[in-house]
Formats: C-alpha cells, sequence, structure tokens
C-alpha cells in the first residue's frame, strides 16, 4: 500500500477515534500503530497534518484527542525506524 494511501486510512481512523467515545486510549493508539504498519514516517505524517488543522481552525476537543492518541502511539514505542532496529513488537 502506498504512504499516501496509508496516510489517508489513518487519518481518518484517527479522526474517527478522536470523535468518538474511547474505552482506552491504549487501544486506539496500537490501532492507530497498527494501521501506519509501525512505519514512525506515517505517524509523523498525521502528527503534521493535526497540527496543519490545529493552526487553521484552533484547538477544539477533537484535534487535542487527535494529538493525545498520536502521542500515547508515540509512547507505546510500537514503531519501525530505519536507523534503529527495534526488534519484533510484541
Amino acid at each position: 500500500m502506498g504512504e499516501d494511501r496509508r496516510l489517508q486510512q489513518v487519518t481518518a481512523r484517527l479522526f474517527e477515534l478522536a470523535e468518538g467515545e474511547l474505552e482506552g486510549i491504549d487501544a486506539g493508539a496500537r490501532e492507530l500503530a497498527a494501521l501506519c504498519a509501525h512505519d514512525a514516517s506515517v505517524l509523523n505524517e498525521a502528527r503534521k497534518e493535526v497540527a496543519r488543522r490545529r493552526a487553521a481552525e484552533g484547538a477544539s476537543p477533537i484535534l487535542l484527542q487527535a494529538g493525545s492518541l498520536l502521542r500515547r502511539a508515540i509512547e507505546l514505542g510500537e514503531w519501525r525506524s530505519g536507523f534503529i532496529d527495534t526488534g519484533e513488537v510484541p
């Protein structure tokens, strides 16, 4: 799957999760990681999209929640990098 298509899927799902009622942020963050195929560059582009929307629209509750989901996904550490071999993610 192309990176642009993956980014579109990730941002669409990110905002679906942010608009909905989350039972737990970890589950949503792990789902986003899986949609990104554990590729940090896709996550970074999604983060930039949230930042662009915040600059244009202001800090709405949905954008704040989207930022929190991305931040939690980073904290969970389920990412692959071309620079560091992180090994298998459980």
